[in-house]
């Protein structure tokens, strides 16, 4: 098993809780088209600091090829290409 955490900082005047949704929604749709996708979470950061992220999303696959499949997979690319403009800093993590 391997585990892809993705943290992002929204840029000011970003609408996080719609955001969050439309995350929500793609990243359901991926689980479902992706056999190597077990689980997805989402958690929003609850203490405002500005050293902190605002959104994390952890991603547990059956493999290492999973990630590279997810992460490869159109539907996973259009998204980053419609919301990436809302994001200042992403920073992600893999561990087995």
């Amino acid at each position: 098993m391997l585990i892809h955490y993705v943290l992002f900082k929204f840029k000011p005047g970003t609408a996080i809780d719609e955001i969050l949704h439309c995350y929500q929604r793609t990243y359901l749709k991926m689980e479902k088209l992706l056999p190597e996708v077990e689980n997805i979470s989402f958690k929003e950061n609850c203490v405002n600091r500005d050293s902190n992220m605002d959104v994390m999303i952890t991603i547990e696959l059956k493999s290492k090829k999973g990630l590279n499949d997810y992460l490869n997979h159109p539907l996973h690319l259009q998204f980053i290409s419609a919301t990436d403009d809302s994001i200042q800093n992403r920073i992600s993590f893999d561990h087995e």
